[in-house]
């Protein structure tokens, strides 16, 4: 069987082009930290930018790929069942990047001997990645689209894009961006409820994934309760909320999360990748909304 995951990031090594300082950069990445000032800088909010450097996307993929694909996946490989129920899986990935999370359910399929067929609509407003998904559309054997858009734009008139068979939908990440770049949070779960919602079917899940900290509204976990309190009464839903205990330090969260303690990802990493200081466990928090009816 071909390794999907692996090719991919082997394609990823091929598009990094970095011997020195990325030419017309403005921004100080010495050429030691190999992208990575540059990400943590982002991400820190120590400087205004988006993934807008190709050379930065590609690390990115190297850094994170195996954390992210890893969380998404173990969670389907807790859950073998689902695949039982929803033979053909109609995914949407709202803000995917480079489709982490298809990878990761992707690899619990074939672990768990799976033969679900995976329809895969990926919506992100970056259309840098581009090269990354083009690659997963030539060589994967499921059906994957994207959409270069607007989140919000995409979320007024959803039916425009997917069908009503929708039975997995994936927010990996997205909340702490929209957060840390002033977005309208609000209106993001109320188009998520009133637009996106109904298209999901009885038994499907929406998965929230994203970084572990919950101490104010700033932060991911502190909105996932914000948003299910926001759901109307008469929604038929069962919530579930879990997270990884992280290797580096202690982030906990409330009683009401189940601890998930096996946070190895489950993808090798490979010693020539080491370049890109990749992450070798999980440490997210996730909120899981069954649509029961």
């Amino acid at each position: 069987m071909r390794n999907l995951s692996s090719d991919f990031l082997a394609y990823n090594d091929q598009l990094y082009q970095r011997e020195d300082k990325c030419e017309g950069c403005d921004y100080d990445c010495s050429e030691e930290s190999k992208c990575e000032g540059c990400l943590d800088k982002k991400h820190y909010k120590e400087i205004e930018r988006d993934y807008d450097c190709a050379n930065m996307r590609c690390f990115y993929v190297g850094k994170y790929f195996h954390k992210y694909a890893s969380e998404i996946g173990k969670l389907f490989l807790s859950a073998p069942a689902f695949f039982d129920s929803h033979k053909e899986l109609n995914i949407i990935s709202l803000g995917c990047g480079p489709c982490c999370d298809y990878y990761g359910i992707k690899k619990a399929v074939d672990t768990l001997n799976k033969d679900n067929r995976i329809n895969y609509t990926g919506v992100d407003l970056n259309d840098g990645w581009h090269n990354h998904n083009d690659w997963l559309i030539a060589n994967s054997d499921d059906n994957i689209s994207l959409k270069y858009m607007n989140v919000f734009d995409f979320l007024t008139t959803p039916e425009e894009y997917v069908n009503n068979k929708t039975n997995i939908i994936t927010i990996c990440y997205l909340v702490s961006e929209l957060l840390n770049a002033g977005q309208n949070i609000d209106l993001f779960f109320d188009l998520l409820t009133e637009k996106l919602f109904p298209l999901l079917v009885p038994n499907g899940l929406i998965i929230f994934n994203d970084i572990n900290r919950g101490v104010n509204q700033r932060d991911a976990r502190f909105q996932f309760d914000r948003y299910v309190n926001t759901l109307p009464k008469n929604y038929n839903v069962k919530i579930a909320r879990r997270f990884y205990v992280s290797d580096t330090k202690d982030i906990w969260a409330p009683d009401y999360y189940y601890r998930v303690s096996n946070n190895k990802t489950i993808f090798d990493i490979d010693p020539g990748k080491i370049v890109y200081n990749p992450w070798g466990f999980c440490s997210s928090a996730q909120l899981l909304i069954v649509k029961t009816k």
